[in-house]
C-alpha cells in the first residue's frame, strides 16, 4: 500500500521541487541533452522549467535516465 505524502506538502509542491532540481540539471547539460535522455523536446524541457506542470512520465524519464 502507498503511504500518504506528508502533511503540508502539495503536489504543487512536488513540481515545485522538480522544478528547481531540473534547473540544476540544465546548469550541467543544455536542454537539448535532457529532452533527448527523457525522450521529449527541447521546448517541452523549457516549458517545465519556467512553470508547466512536470508530467509523471517526464519524471520517471528523469529519474530513470539521469539519476535524479
Amino acid at each position: 500500500m502507498a503511504e500518504n505524502p506528508p502533511r503540508g506538502k502539495t503536489l504543487a509542491d512536488y513540481n515545485s521541487d522538480v522544478q528547481k532540481r531540473l534547473a540544476v540539471l540544465v546548469d550541467e547539460r543544455p536542454q537539448a541533452e535532457i529532452a533527448r535522455l527523457t525522450g521529449t523536446s527541447r521546448t517541452k524541457v523549457h516549458r517545465y522549467l519556467h512553470g508547466t506542470t512536470i508530467p509523471t512520465t517526464f519524471a520517471v524519464s528523469l529519474v530513470a535516465n539521469l539519476g535524479v
